[in-house]
């Protein structure tokens, strides 16, 4: 027979070990909310942006043929991509923060050609996108604004395709 003693040591000990275990749990459902934010994993603009980029990517190429590099503005907790056909050139693809671009564009070699998409900026509940590229190498470059709506369908498409006054750089 167990005694009374023992059972109570008994019960301590399970509800040590339940609540050990719950702060952990508890610990690792604050950790996991705290690191999918960061991750760009709950935010549905974050998971949008790629989307919208392949298209342009691909309406760029189509339309105006490919470029050596391929030049991204992106947020530090947004996930990156591969997109298909980005380095079929031997060129490659940056992920740049606003912050780095003057530097960058300032460094690059005269004779490289690059596609620099910009922030996207959306209208109506994320089912449209306007986006500015710019398309250039050591001598120059232009810029357009593309407007992508979401289809039926799920994919994006370029709607409209405007030149725009360059800036002084990318």
């Amino acid at each position: 027979m167990i005694k009374v003693k023992q059972v109570s040591r008994i019960t301590y000990h399970v509800s040590r070990v339940t609540l050990l275990l719950s702060t952990k749990f508890r610990l690792i459902v604050l950790f996991t909310l705290l690191i999918l934010p960061a991750c760009g994993a709950m935010n549905p603009r974050y998971q949008t942006n790629n989307q919208v980029r392949l298209a342009v990517y691909e309406y760029e190429r189509k339309v105006r043929g490919p470029a050596d590099d391929l030049v991204i503005d992106f947020q530090r907790d947004e996930p990156r991509i591969k997109f298909d056909g980005q380095n079929d050139n031997g060129g490659r693809t940056v992920w740049l923060y606003r912050a780095g671009a003057k530097e960058f564009f300032a460094l690059r070699p005269p004779d490289s050609t690059y596609l620099y998409i910009q922030n996207i900026e959306y209208a109506d509940n994320y089912r449209t996108a306007t986006v500015k590229v710019f398309r250039g190498d050591g001598h120059g470059f232009k810029g357009r604004q593309l407007t992508l709506k979401l289809g039926n369908d799920g994919h994006w498409a370029v709607t409209t395709d405007v030149e725009i006054e360059p800036p002084a750089s990318p």
